[in-house]
């Protein structure tokens, strides 16, 4: 799901298999590991205004 509005992707109603919570890696960047159909997966949830430089 992607669109304009802003989405806690770590919602307590989203009902994850989660194996790692939710960390706050730094001011802008929150990281968690889920499980989904047997495969973790990382999640990472960047603040508005954050770019990646490459």
């Amino acid at each position: 799901m992607l669109n304009n509005e802003e989405t806690d992707l770590f919602d307590k109603d989203r009902n994850l298999n989660v194996i790692t919570e939710p960390t706050q890696v730094s001011e802008r960047i929150r990281v968690a590991m889920i499980e989904h159909n047997g495969t973790p997966i990382e999640l990472m949830e960047f603040k508005k205004g954050y770019r990646v430089n490459s």
